[in-house]
């Protein structure tokens, strides 16, 4: 592996020269202002190709190796931006694939299910030396902290077909033969306001991330590209673009929230698997909001025993709505909101979120 380029700027690859984008440091102004408002992440932030993907300045360690990491073709990955029904649609992938271990599910957290590709990079050295402290003499916390710490992508290639993998990282930045690998890849889009609202709380949940200030400031972090896994209307083209591959299954979060039973059809098909009346009740059962949101192998309840999680967070999984988010948009910040939507979906072909086609505001 070979580092070139400026100060501040990266461009890191193998010995024939393959490797992801450039990766900068952003300015210091804006990482003062950055450190601010988000106190989770210490280390700092970098923009990563033409986009400027934003990412915390721990993914330099990782670029390289989770550019190279080696998808199978029985591989099945969620690829969405974050709080976009990543969740909900990991738990039923799971499901369907198993062949309905609703035990298995129970039993098991889902992030050890479906581990987190680039977990590792979002808790910083600080971080990580905060909670083992926190930790004192409790040796059992200590060392699943720092099973917690190992990058998922190491255990991954350890791990018996097969995989099931989740990423916030846009396709650009993942695997280069992940499309051609014949491993199974669903892309879940969800509209930006419900996204911004529910990623707020998450970053008032994650400790790692640990955002202080109100929504309107989250706003404008979120409308400038300034939060991690941004620029969201990259990473939804970037999906979009990608939909005609016949290993891409595409979807609206809106699509299965109103048709949970169609999207449970859709999936099994995708996935090559045959689901009963009987086994599709069950899941509908399983999947109801209020049925998930008492659901601890989804909700988190490990890392906040681990300290990851803030002590008086609400649980992980949230109202699971569409369009639940009306309360924190004030008229004014609502017309700045749908005047940046309406600009930017311009910039992606036949691209239309499916409320939009059907309903106004």
């Amino acid at each position: 592996m070979t580092l070139s380029g400026l100060v501040g700027s990266v461009i890191m690859t193998d010995e024939v020269g393959n490797g992801p984008a450039e990766i900068r440091e952003v300015d210091r102004t804006l990482h003062e202002k950055m450190s601010r408002f988000f106190r989770g992440e210490r280390s700092g932030f970098v923009e990563v190709g033409p986009d400027k993907y934003f990412l915390p300045k721990k993914y330099e360690e990782d670029a390289m190796k989770l550019h190279s990491f080696r998808p199978r073709p029985d591989d099945t990955w969620i690829v969405t931006f974050p709080r976009s029904g990543t969740t909900l649609t990991q738990e039923l992938i799971w499901l369907i694939s198993t062949g309905l271990d609703f035990e298995g599910a129970r039993a098991t957290p889902l992030y050890e299910r479906f581990p987190f590709i680039e977990f590792s990079t979002t808790v910083c050295d600080d971080m990580k030396k905060q909670l083992l402290t926190e930790a004192g003499d409790d040796t059992a916390r200590s060392t699943a902290l720092a099973e917690a710490c190992v990058p998922a992508f190491e255990i991954l290639e350890r791990a018996e077909s097969p995989r099931f993998i989740k990423t916030h990282l846009p396709f650009s930045l993942l695997p280069q033969d992940l499309l051609q690998s014949g491993a199974k890849v669903i892309y879940i889009a969800r509209n930006p306001k419900d996204v911004a609202v529910s990623y707020f709380h998450l970053h008032k949940f994650f400790r790692t991330l640990d955002f202080k200030g109100d929504f309107n400031q989250f706003w404008d972090f979120f409308e400038n590209d300034h939060v991690l896994w941004a620029p969201y209307w990259s990473h939804i083209k970037e999906g979009w673009q990608s939909r005609s591959n016949p290993n891409v299954c595409f979807l609206f979060y809106e699509d299965i929230t109103k048709d949970l039973r169609g999207a449970i059809k859709v999936i099994s098909h995708f996935l090559g698997k045959d689901i009963s009346p009987e086994g599709t009740e069950k899941l509908l059962s399983h999947l109801n909001i209020k049925n998930f949101r008492s659901n601890s192998s989804v909700n988190f309840d490990p890392l906040r025993e681990l300290g990851f999680l803030q002590g008086d967070s609400r649980l992980f999984i949230r109202e699971g709505k569409t369009d639940g988010s009306r309360d924190y948009y004030s008229s004014e910040l609502s017309k700045r909101v749908e005047k940046w939507v309406e600009e930017n979906i311009k910039q992606i072909s036949g691209f239309q979120f499916p409320k939009m086609l059907n309903q106004s505001g």
